[in-house]
């Protein structure tokens, strides 16, 4: 059975605003070098009719659910795509591009010492009471004022 694939960048007509698609692909160990030119290369065409401003120089690209074992391909097969469609744009277009590449996304947990209405406290193993995880938007800083 097919795998799926999707995608958003910020390629429409307002700033704020992204937009994305979905393929369906092969499942085999490589569910993203088959269609990752392609997809950039959409999203560029996309943006270009979209915005009237100059193309972006910087791409930062979030791969989610490729393993350890995977990540020489994001530099000998992911990079060289992400390129050749950023060419196809045009040669001289050369933008600033950053692949991340995220593991195990499920398992990070914030739990601050301020109380959030409505919960209970759990003691720590030093005996500071933590409040269950911190909600979703809260932001993390290391710096304490």
């Amino acid at each position: 059975s097919p795998t799926t694939v999707g995608y958003s960048a910020n390629m429409s007509n307002h700033f704020q605003k992204f937009t994305g698609g979905y393929h369906y692909v092969k499942r085999s160990s490589d569910v993203y070098g088959p269609i990752l030119k392609d997809i950039v290369f959409k999203i560029l065409t996309t943006l270009k009719a979209n915005k009237q401003r100059a193309r972006p120089q910087e791409m930062f690209i979030y791969f989610s659910g490729v393993t350890e074992g995977q990540f020489a391909r994001i530099n000998e097969v992911y990079m060289p795509a992400v390129k050749d469609a950023c060419r196809m744009i045009g040669n001289n277009f050369q933008p600033h591009i950053t692949l991340i590449a995220a593991t195990k996304t499920h398992i990070e947990r914030f739990f601050g010492t301020d109380p959030i209405v409505e919960q209970t406290p759990q003691k720590g193993y030093n005996g500071i009471d933590y409040w269950f995880n911190i909600l979703a938007g809260y932001h993390i800083s290391p710096v304490q004022i």
